[in-house]
Parts: structure tokens; C-alpha cells; sequence
């Protein structure tokens, strides 16, 4: 029998399950092809979106919760050839329609201006030139499509906004009153932006389209009170982050990271914070320090007992060294306090006299402690008078207590609108008067230990730091090797935060390789073995 002859007959004789052999490779190849061309497509349709989410930002600037210096910008560009800088006013907001029927509880506020727009992909921007150089009204607004599609508007519809209002101190410390911090808005809705046209914008991934709403930024922060500053900087430079954080460091300035310097007594300086407590990074940063500052941590108590009398409503301070070296004696506090031990206590002559109490005498402190989220718990502790100083120079000086908030800036006592409970109607006549004289001068003082393990919180161990007049230059060196971010200016790369995080293509290839193993795994099995090939029996090979 011929070559030929013998490959026809077997293919004839085996035809079946050759034909379900290439039909299986067949179908198999057409899934494992369609499966990669949609994965392809996928991913080609989520790039296009984080385009259209992000545009040509690269990195952003803030936190978005501390407001900084509007110029910071243009500081940074002067130091980055090249770069853009947009800044913005970016905060959560609820928008509904005037009669209710209609909200949006998740809306994203946006103060920008045309800088902002320019920052859209290339490909889009070089035909939005109006985009870039217009203004949007005051009281007017551009809206996002996912906006107007849930809140079913179109141009001209009038929009109710409630925004959170900026605060310079973290609405997570109790001290911050929230009783007024809403802003509501009113705006009318000039143009419903298409998501070519930036309206999609998001910085971070998410499930489903935010629903955007954009005002003019100059407009908005003059609303909010924080005129020439922004909480955002949106940066297009081509340069890598590296670069920028460098750049970064040199260029803000204390009041962008809310720490300020304050004049104080016996020829020193106090570096304080918007957060009235500074944080431990900072303070670490500044332990290495030579000559070695002076730590305080003064807190605001409910009141100071002994007995029945109680003076309501003071504050106590602790002095002393950022590490083990010895403080300095910039304000006379060793030689005035001495060495105050862990149960002890000093009072100034005036809160003595009013509570009637001599040296030995037993003093108790009731005060709140920071617990979950906002929450707090009043807490007492009893001590031992040590000594009593005169109410005068560190017994009578203002400058040792913070400014906080809702109390600092009080003209009297029953002004005060702090975040916490007061009982205004404990206060005397004689507390007003000592406010009028000594502001909030502390009353009392502990060791810096026992004030540690009593008032120390998740914010801070101290809220201020001293040093001798001329060292500012040193403290700013020390702060600028430390992270942006640790000073609330953090630095992110975008395309870390608005990509997505799943290869869809690499996803859909390994779900295909399981039909290419099927397809494998059935052409092995439909081959057929040497042992189901018929012999010829011996009858026909006689």
C-alpha cells in the first residue's frame, strides 16, 4: 500500500475525532483571541478615562486640609524650569436643588481658575483655549456631567452648596468648635462641562464617576475667609518627583505649614503651630539643637480644686528639655519652679488666695483627655503644693499658653466658644478680671513628665518650643530636612492615585490559558493509542 494510500484511509478512518480535534483548537483559539483583543480594549478604555480624570497633572500639592500660602506656586516654579503649577480650592460638598427634592451628598467643590484647565491632556486642551482663559462668575458654577445627570439639571438651574469651612486647626481635635463649620452657597449653573472638557476630573480611583462642581477660586476663598491661599496645587513639570519634593523643601515657608514664631520674654523666641500641638516629628527634629530649647505643654483644664473652693476654667504649664540635656533657663523657670516632682504642684499667689490653699496642701486638677474620634472623658489628679510664686513674670506670663481656639482671641471670659463643654455661668467676676489683666496666663505648673503622661495625645507632646534669640536660622535648617508630608504639605504622584490598579489585559490571558490547557488536554485525549489501532489477525496474514 502506498504512503498516500495509507495516510488517506487513516484519516478517513479516524475523521470524527479529527474533526472534534479542530473544532476544539479552533474554538479554543477564537476565545483566547477575542479574550486578549477585549482585554486590550479594556484597558485602552480605562486609560482614556484617567485621562480625562487627571489630564496632564502629574503630582499634587496638600492634603487638602491645611490651607497654605498661594505663592508657594510660583516659589516652587521659580526653582522647577518648566513647571505648571494650578492651584485650587478643592473641598467636599453637598449640592441640592433649592426645594430638596434632588441632593448629592459626595459632591466634589472645586476652586479653580484657568490655570486649572490648561492642565487637561494635550490632545484636548489645544482646542479648549476658551476653557483655559475664561472665568467662571462669581455665584455662577460649571458642573461635571455625573452631577448634572443625578441632579437631572441643565444650564441655568440654580444649585444650594453646604461646604465645610476651612479651619486652620484639624477639626479632629475637640478644642475646634464644629458649630459653624458649614458654609452654605448659592450658585447658578453657567455650563455643564463633558468629561473631554475636564468635567470627570478625580484624583483617586474609584467605582463609579464623581460628581464635580467648579467655582472661581478667588471668589470662593474670599467666602471662606483664607483669601491668597489654597489647599491644592495641581503640577505638570515632566520632572521627577524626586526633584519636586527637593524643590519642595526649600521653597515653603512656616506660615504654609501653619508654624509661626512669637516674641516671649528673656530674650527667646517660641515657635508655635495652628494645631496648638506640634507633632512629634517636628519636635524630633529639633532635639538635636545646640544650645538645646525649651519644651512647654500647656493645657486647659476645667478646673483647679482644693476642698470645696475651686477656681474654674485655667491652664497649667510644664517646662522643660526635648531630650536629657538640661533646659535652658530662658524664662527663669528653674530657678523660680524649682525641681518639681512627679506629685507635685506650683500655684501662682492669686489662684493660692482664691483657693485658699498653703504650701503641703492637697490640689486636685479635673480637665478632658482626647479619646476615639472627638470624643472626650474628664479626668481628675491630685497633687502636692510644692511652693507658691508671685503673680508676676513666669507666674503672670501670657505668652507661655497657646492660642486656643475659640478662647485666645476672646476679649472676655464668656466669649469663649471653644469645641469643648464650658459651664460659662461658673465663671467670677474675678476670673474675668484676671483674663483682663494676665490674658491666659498659667495658674499652675507641673514636671514635664507627669504633663506628658497626662496630656500627651495623638497630636502632640508639646505646644511650643523655646529657644535663645538668633537660632531661628538653625530651626529652619532642622525643619527642612524633614518630609513635606510630616509637615502637612505632602507631595503624590497622580498616576499613583487616578490609575487603575488591575492589568486587565494580563487578567483576561490567564483566564484564557485555561481554555488553551482544555484545548491541549482534549487533543491529547482524543489522539488515538498504538493499543486502539486494529492488528491484523493471524487468519488474514495466512
Amino acid at each position: 500500500m502506498g504512503t498516500a494510500r495509507l495516510v488517506w484511509r487513516s484519516l478517513a478512518f479516524h475523521a470524527r475525532a479529527h474533526a472534534a480535534t479542530l473544532t476544539g483548537v479552533l474554538a479554543a483559539s477564537a476565545v483566547l483571541t477575542g479574550a486578549l483583543a477585549l482585554g486590550d480594549s479594556v484597558r485602552a478604555s480605562l486609560a482614556r478615562a484617567a485621562r480625562h480624570r487627571s489630564g496632564a497633572i502629574e503630582a499634587v500639592l496638600g492634603n487638602g486640609e491645611r490651607f497654605f500660602a498661594a505663592e508657594l506656586g510660583a516659589r516652587l516654579a521659580a526653582r522647577v524650569t518648566g513647571l505648571e503649577a494650578a492651584l485650587a480650592i478643592q473641598l467636599p460638598a453637598v449640592a441640592a436643588l433649592p426645594d430638596g427634592t434632588r441632593r448629592i451628598g459626595d459632591a466634589q467643590l472645586l476652586g479653580v481658575d484657568g490655570g486649572f484647565f490648561a492642565l487637561e491632556p494635550p490632545a484636548i486642551a489645544a482646542s479648549r483655549d476658551y476653557l483655559r482663559l475664561a472665568r467662571i462668575p462669581p455665584d455662577e458654577a460649571w458642573i461635571g456631567p455625573e452631577t448634572a445627570r443625578a441632579l437631572g439639571i441643565e444650564r441655568g438651574a440654580e444649585l444650594v452648596l453646604r461646604v465645610p469651612r476651612p479651619s486652620a486647626t484639624t477639626r479632629e481635635l475637640a478644642l475646634v468648635s464644629v458649630e459653624e463649620a458649614i458654609q452654605p452657597l448659592r450658585v447658578r449653573v453657567a455650563r455643564v462641562l463633558s468629561e473631554a472638557e475636564f468635567g470627570a476630573f478625580a484624583l483617586e480611583a474609584g467605582a463609579g464617576p464623581r460628581a464635580n462642581l467648579f467655582v472661581d477660586r478667588e471668589w470662593l476663598a474670599e467666602l471662606l475667609e483664607v483669601e491668597g491661599r489654597s489647599n491644592r496645587a495641581f503640577l505638570r513639570s515632566g520632572r521627577e518627583l524626586a526633584e519636586l519634593e527637593g524643590a519642595l523643601r526649600e521653597a515653603w515657608e512656616l506660615d504654609d505649614v501653619g508654624l509661626a514664631w512669637r516674641d516671649t520674654r528673656a530674650a527667646s523666641r517660641e515657635l508655635v503651630s495652628d494645631q496648638v500641638f506640634l507633632t512629634d516629628a517636628l519636635v524630633d527634629a529639633l532635639r538635636p539643637l545646640e544650645p538645646p530649647a525649651l519644651g512647654l505643654l500647656t493645657y486647659f483644664v476645667n478646673g483647679i480644686t482644693h476642698g470645696e473652693r475651686t477656681t474654674p476654667y485655667s491652664t497649667v504649664c510644664a517646662l522643660g528639655g526635648l531630650d536629657a540635656r538640661p533646659a535652658p533657663d530662658l524664662v527663669g523657670w528653674r530657678s523660680a519652679l524649682g525641681e518639681i516632682a512627679a506629685d507635685e504642684i506650683v500655684l501662682n499667689d492669686w489662684a493660692a488666695g482664691d483657693l485658699g490653699a498653703v504650701v503641703g496642701d492637697e490640689i486636685g486638677l479635673r480637665y478632658f483627655v482626647l479619646g476615639t474620634g472627638r470624643a472626650l472623658q474628664e479626668e481628675s489628679h491630685t497633687f502636692r503644693l510644692r511652693t507658691i510664686v508671685p503673680t508676676l513674670g513666669i507666674g503672670a506670663d501670657p505668652t507661655l499658653a497657646p492660642d486656643f481656639p475659640g478662647i485666645g482671641d476672646a476679649k472676655n471670659c464668656r466669649d469663649w466658644d471653644p469645641g469643648i463643654p464650658l459651664e460659662l455661668d461658673a465663671i467670677r467676676d474675678q476670673d474675668e478680671q484676671y483674663w483682663d489683666e494676665h490674658r491666659g496666663a498659667p495658674k499652675a505648673f507641673l514636671s514635664l513628665a507627669t504633663a506628658h503622661v497626662l496630656w500627651a495625645n495623638r497630636f502632640g507632646s508639646y505646644t511650643a518650643v523655646r529657644v535663645a534669640r538668633g537660632q531661628e536660622a538653625d530651626v529652619l535648617a532642622r525643619l527642612r530636612t524633614l518630609d513635606p508630608g510630616a509637615l502637612g504639605l505632602p507631595l503624590v504622584a497622580v498616576s499613583s492615585q487616578s490609575s487603575g490598579t488591575s492589568d486587565f489585559g494580563a487578567l483576561f490571558l490567564g483566564l484564557s490559558s485555561f481554555l488553551v490547557v482544555s484545548a491541549l488536554l482534549r487533543l491529547r485525549s482524543s489522539s488515538p493509542s498504538r493499543s486502539s489501532v486494529a492488528r491484523p489477525s493471524s487468519a488474514c496474514c495466512a
